[in-house]
């Protein structure tokens, strides 16, 4: 006996003294085991005009050409469950046949068990011997681009449809022969990366101009896989920090290096890891890096480079550190007109104070442009000598820097004390030596006619010297002539 598979369900047998009341179809037997005569052997059921009883069925059989016809028998089918085995006279074994298949054939087959309808449900197979392999339900496949795979009755179309079971997403004739078993593998459109992960297919088609049932299958695609991409910054971004954060996006694991143009890793970059598609990693470039810039950044998976990119942009021109330059800390300065310089962030205003947090006189709020400033004051003539300054720089209504100078300024300039006299006769008044000219009595006995006086700086008081000079000088003419008349009058 010949055991002939056409699915794992029940198990179906005619023979000469059980005959099956069945309409007219037809049902291709393959063997899988033992011997016979059934490879590839098409077997034709007909009703034939009953010759006994309620009725006889011919079954015609043909294999590489030769035909043989059974007579089986008349009813009633004397009971065998589902599942054994009934053998024809001829040895034909109908084994496993799917009823369900039958019930969808364009000729409806029915099986009538002392009067009853037999049917069986598929246990592992769809209809037409329809199995999916791959993907196998509720796996996670490995690549966004998924292959069905399976087996199906020869001569069918095998038909994948998305989850709405009307959207084909791809479809196959398959070949072999009606009704054997056979292999079929197609692959679907590749899923978007903006696709969800969870995916749903029904797997169906055709068989003998009918459909085919459907089967959901359920499967996870892989997370997306980002093209390697450098995001930030873009080309030719303006910068408006010298510190840059690098970004992109990428293969996950890889790893992305951000280089200059002479190979060397951007200062305080790290080879960044993508996680999630991303990655990011930052550095900051010195006050001395050229404010135009190119990087090239590269991704390395698996020890190999994946993906390339070069990119340019400018940094903001270098801020200088706030400082006063002029004058420097006890700087004896040689003018009361003092110039305050320095360095500091471009836009900012510097205020140069004194210790009671009064401006300078004469200075101005200082507006850094090209990173200096300058702005000049002059000290008063009674202005100490030793001076202190509090030097701030405000930017954008914040402080941003404050440094203290001290310096001296030089000694104010007093007008030069009045001179004696220069022995002339000038006579110096307020407690001066009055100096009496040629011809006039002095001390030395020197005679002279002529009394002068030292300039005093102002007129009025030289005036009024000079009256009272001249008062005394009549007194002492007096005086002077009383005593020769004395002397004349003793002679």
């Amino acid at each position: 006996m010949a055991a002939v598979g056409l699915g794992p369900t029940a198990a179906i047998t005619y023979s000469e003294r059980r005959p099956i009341r069945i309409g007219c179809g037809f049902i291709t037997l393959t063997r899988r085991s033992g011997r016979g005569h059934l490879f590839g052997t098409q077997v034709r059921v007909s009703r034939e005009k009953p010759s006994w009883g309620s009725g006889s069925v011919i079954v015609s059989r043909c294999h590489r050409g030769n035909c043989f016809r059974d007579s089986v028998g008349s009813p009633p089918f004397l009971g065998r469950s589902a599942g054994h085995p009934f053998v024809s006279s001829k040895g034909v074994t109908v084994f496993n046949f799917s009823w369900r298949k039958a019930l969808t054939a364009p000729v409806i087959l029915s099986l009538g068990v002392g009067g009853a309808l037999f049917a069986s449900t598929a246990a592992n197979a769809a209809d037409a011997g329809l199995t999916v392999t791959s993907p196998v339900n509720n796996s996670t496949v490995t690549s966004r681009t998924v292959t069905v795979t399976g087996s199906v009755f020869g001569g069918s179309t095998v038909i994948v449809y998305a989850a709405d079971g009307s959207t084909v997403l791809a479809r196959d004739n398959v070949g072999g022969s009606f009704g054997d078993p056979t292999p079929y593998s197609l692959t679907l459109p590749t899923y978007a990366d903006t696709a969800a992960v969870a995916e749903t297919i029904q797997v169906g088609g055709l068989y003998g101009g009918s459909g085919i049932p459907q089967e959901a299958v359920h499967f996870n695609l892989p997370a997306a896989v980002a093209a390697f991409a450098v995001t930030a910054p873009s080309e030719g971004q303006a910068e408006t920090s010298r510190t840059v954060t690098f970004s992109g996006t990428g293969a996950n694991g890889s790893t992305v290096n951000v280089l200059d143009t002479n190979g060397n890793r951007v200062p305080g970059t790290t080879a960044a890891v993508v996680s999630n598609g991303a990655w990011s990693t930052t550095g900051t470039y010195a006050d001395s890096a050229a404010v135009a810039q190119t990087v090239n950044v590269n991704q390395v998976t698996g020890g190999s480079g994946n993906g390339d990119a070069t990119v340019h942009f400018t940094l903001p021109a270098a801020v200088a550190a706030f400082s006063v330059t002029a004058p420097t800390e006890g700087q004896a300065e040689t003018s009361r007109t003092v110039t305050f310089t320095g360095t500091g962030t471009d836009g900012s205003t510097v205020n140069v104070l004194d210790t009671n947090g009064d401006r300078v006189p004469g200075t101005t709020a200082a507006v850094v442009s090209g990173g200096v400033w300058s702005t000049t004051g002059t000290y008063s003539a009674d202005a100490p000598v030793a001076q202190t300054v509090d030097v701030n720089q405000v930017t954008g209504g914040a402080g941003r820097g404050n440094v203290t100078v001290h310096f001296t300024l030089p000694a104010v300039t007093s007008p030069a004390p009045p001179t004696d006299g220069d022995g002339t006769g000038t006579m110096t008044p307020a407690g001066s030596t009055m100096t009496p000219s040629a011809g006039a009595h002095t001390t030395g006995g020197a005679p002279s006619g002529v009394i002068s006086l030292a300039d005093t700086g102002s007129d009025a008081s030289v005036g009024a010297d000079l009256g009272m000079l001249l008062l005394a000088a009549g007194a002492a003419l007096a005086f002077v002539m009383s005593l020769r008349r004395r002397k004349a009058r003793v002679k």
